[in-house]
C-alpha cells in the first residue's frame, strides 16, 4: 500500500513489481502536481488502514474497501484534507491486537494513543481529531510511529541533535487530550524528523535519552 501527502492511497500486488529488468526503475504511482509519496507498507488481506494528518486528523478503516490497481494507477483518495492539511502517516496493522500509536509534534509536543480508541471510518472522509489543539501553542504533527512499551524511537531536532524516548515512558491517553510538553523545545528549535528507532541504522551523532513524562491512564 502507498500513500501520498494530498492523500492518496494506492494498493497494489508484491507480483506487480516482479520485472524482468533490475537496472531499469519503474514507476510505482501516478503522482498528481506538488504531490509526493510518503508512506509505504506492505498489507495483508485482513489489515486495517489508519492514515494520521498534519492537523491531527485520522481515518481508519478496513484494508479491504481498497482494490488492486496496477503500477501506473494514481490510486484513490484515502483521506479527505482541508486547507493546507497534509498526510504525514500511513499504518497498516491488525485490529485484533491491541496497538498504540505515538504522536510526536513539531516543536517535541507527544501523546500516545490506543488503536482501540479511535472510531472506525469510511474511505475518504475527513476522519476524527487525535488530539486537542491549544491556542496559546498550537502544534503540527511531524510524524506518528506504531510503539511497544519497549520500542525506542529517535528524533533529530533542528539544531542538529537527537533524542531517544521509548514507549515505556508514556500512558496511552484519551483522543481528547493535548500533546504532552514532551521534549521541551527553546530557542527556536522544531523537530527535523522522526525515525523508528528498531529499524534505523546507527546515528553518526549521540542519542540523548530525554526525560519521561507520564499521563496517568
Amino acid at each position: 500500500v502507498l500513500a501520498t501527502e494530498q492523500g492518496q492511497v494506492k494498493r497494489t500486488s508484491l507480483i506487480d513489481y516482479e520485472v524482468s529488468r533490475y537496472t531499469k526503475a519503474y514507476k510505482c504511482i501516478n503522482l498528481k502536481e506538488n504531490d509526493r509519496l510518503c508512506a509505504v507498507s506492505l498489507m495483508q488481506a485482513d489489515d486495517a488502514l489508519c492514515f494520521i494528518t498534519r492537523e491531527g486528523f485520522c481515518n481508519l478503516y478496513a484494508g479491504a474497501l481498497l482494490t488492486s490497481q496496477g503500477l501506473k494507477a494514481g490510486g484513490v483518495k484515502g483521506i479527505a484534507l482541508k486547507g493546507d492539511d497534509r498526510l504525514v502517516s500511513m499504518h497498516c496493522f491488525q485490529p485484533s491486537k491491541g496497538q498504540s500509536i505515538m504522536l510526536v509534534g513539531e516543536y517535541g509536543g507527544l501523546k500516545r494513543i490506543r488503536t482501540s480508541d479511535i472510531p472506525v471510518t469510511n474511505r475518504a472522509v475527513k476522519g476524527i481529531s487525535v488530539y486537542k489543539k491549544t491556542k496559546t501553542s498550537p502544534q503540527l504533527l511531524i510524524k506518528s510511529l506504531f510503539i511497544q512499551d519497549d520500542d525506542p524511537i529517535i528524533i533529530g531536532i533542528s539544531d542538529g541533535s537527537e533524542e531517544v524516548i521509548t514507549g515505556s515512558n508514556y500512558h496511552d491517553s484519551h483522543l481528547d487530550a493535548r500533546l504532552l510538553p514532551g521534549l521541551k523545545l527553546t530557542d527556536g528549535r522544531q523537530v527535523s524528523y522522526v525515525l523508528d528507532g528498531k529499524a534505523s541504522f546507527a546515528s553518526n551523532l549521540p542519542a540523548k535519552q530525554s526525560n519521561p513524562i507520564k499521563e496517568a491512564p
